[in-house]
């Protein structure tokens, strides 16, 4: 017995300190000589075996330092989502303008189209004798002349 007690270590007033895998190992497998076995199927549903940490799922670990970047990084997200939000409706409202601009067609008027049509009508009736369409002719070449200007003078 002299040598059990020198073996053993000077008591501490620190308290022992159990890891939750050592508490579980202590709950369920029976310890020779400590008189606790493992429960039986009889009180497995009693109210006094706590088994909620089997339910759960475990809680994922986040340190102190990271909460702040965390919290950074939402606002962040949130910031760019208001950002692509505003820059989405602008951009379908510059387009809607820019449509609105250019699909305005209109149709210009034909130019000389009243001196096509008499130059169409004299050629019909004279078919063997076209040189008495000379002043019809003359007259719709002058025309498309002075359109053409026109154009071009816009254009420059």
């Amino acid at each position: 017995m002299g040598s059990f007690l020198s073996d053993s270590p000077p008591p501490s007033d620190e308290p022992v300190k159990i890891s939750a895998d050592e508490t579980f190992v202590n709950r369920f497998v029976d310890t020779p000589g400590s008189g606790q076995s493992r429960p039986s199927e009889e009180t497995e549903g009693a109210d006094d075996v706590d088994d909620s940490y089997l339910q759960r799922p475990p809680v994922p670990f986040l340190s102190e330092a990271a909460i702040p970047e965390t919290q950074k990084e939402k606002e962040r997200l949130k910031l760019l989502e208001e950002l692509q939000e505003r820059e989405s409706k602008a951009a379908e409202k510059k387009v809607d303008e820019i449509s609105k601009r250019s699909l305005r067609y209109e149709p210009l008027p034909k130019p000389c189209a009243g001196e096509r049509q008499r130059v169409l009508q004299c050629y019909r009736a004279n078919q063997t004798d076209v040189l008495k369409c000379a002043q019809v002719v003359e007259r719709y070449t002058q025309c498309a002349r002075r359109a053409a200007a026109g154009v071009t003078g816009r254009l420059g």
